[in-house]
């Protein structure tokens, strides 16, 4: 069984900067990719959605005004009904002045009189009609007007009210799409660092994996060879079994990433990472590391460099250094004979969680 030791450094910084960013949805690597595949279904469903808002808006504008006309033509109606009754009175009666004959010049002027008022009466009963139906129902000929407006500017615009209403939502799921582009070799490395943790969990042998080993060295390791001082470490994996120590390097590249000038060379970085770590493990006696002693003399702890490739591997053989796919990484280690205990895998083990920085746990 392989114990686990420390997050994959990848990931660590990739929930920084995204918290930096104000992106906290993601709990792994699993919802980034999630959210790529989805990305541009989420954008097309965005907008139907702003399309349905927008034309739902519209129906409701007119399913609006209509019932706002129908309020209006009822109280049109109630305030009619409510004077009708007066006027029908004052009706009869300027009809019973108009048919009513007098023999005298007296009683025809009281009677012209009594027209003149009567339709007088009438007039202004008719015009407080109108006054009430006018001050009553002004409110609701507002809100036609402003609908009306509103239904204008929806025939004129409507696929710019389409892009306002969808561009509050899109834009944040943009702003996201471009962060994880913008850290999408973070993201990369992290899949691939995550795919050889899983990898190891299936080996079939006891042992400890420690993540993102870094460790700084004061004074620093000095490589004659190389004439490099070196003041500190970033391994991804150190991975401790009976068969010793593998240091592993993981490249989630592609076939042009391969071919890159540009890029560093992780067999100079996995060389000079291994150097460190065997002066740091072997410079220290055998009891130190709690490993038994051997009569002929102090054992060695063997190091052995592998550069792990997710996608594509060159075809090229490197010297100290061994360039392996994914698929072939647990048959090269299974390929050494144990020569340590599971108690003194521990002990080395524990002797480098002592060195790591940042997580100082033990077994």
């Amino acid at each position: 069984m392989i114990k686990v030791f420390g997050k994959i450094e990848s990931l660590k910084k990739i929930r920084t900067l995204l918290k930096i960013r104000g992106l906290t949805q993601f709990n792994s690597i699993g919802d980034i990719n999630k959210y790529l595949l989805n990305y541009e279904s989420k954008i097309r469903d965005i907008r139907k959605e702003a399309v349905l808002h927008v034309d739902k808006e519209h129906e409701l504008l007119v399913e609006k005004k209509s019932k706002l006309k129908k309020q209006e033509i009822f109280l049109r109606e109630l305030i009619i009904k409510d004077l009708s009754s007066e006027i029908s009175k004052i009706q009869s009666q300027i009809l019973n002045c108009e048919m009513e004959n007098v023999d005298n010049n007296t009683a025809s002027f009281f009677n012209y009189l009594k027209l003149k008022f009567y339709r007088f009466r009438k007039r202004k009963l008719i015009d407080k009609q109108q006054i009430r139906i006018n001050e009553e129902t002004a409110h609701l000929q507002l809100e036609c007007k402003d609908i009306d407006s509103r239904l204008t500017n929806y025939k004129s615009f409507r696929l710019s009210l389409i892009e306002i209403q969808a561009a509050t939502k899109s834009n944040k799921i943009e702003f996201t799409k471009e962060v994880l582009d913008e850290i999408s070799p973070l993201i990369a490395g992290a899949i691939g660092e995550s795919k050889v943790e899983k990898e190891i969990m299936r080996l079939g042998v006891n042992g400890v994996l420690i993540n993102d080993f870094s460790a700084t060295f004061y004074p620093p390791i000095y490589n004659s060879k190389a004439k490099d001082r070196i003041y500190s470490v970033q391994i991804d994996h150190i991975l401790i079994t009976g068969a010793g120590i593998f240091v592993l390097e993981t490249k989630n590249w592609s076939e042009k990433s391969i071919e890159s000038l540009d890029l560093r060379s992780p067999v100079d970085q996995i060389r000079r990472s291994s150097f460190a770590i065997f002066v740091l493990v072997n410079s220290t006696n055998d009891e130190s590391l709690g490993m038994k002693m051997h009569h002929w003399g102090k054992r060695q702890v063997p190091i052995r460099n592998v550069i792990v490739m997710i996608n594509y591997k060159p075809k090229a053989q490197f010297k100290y250094v061994k360039v392996k796919t994914l698929n072939e990484l647990n048959g090269y280690i299974q390929f050494f004979e144990p020569i340590f205990t599971d108690e003194e895998v521990n002990s080395i083990a524990n002797f480098l969680l002592d060195k790591k920085q940042d997580d100082p746990s033990k077994i």
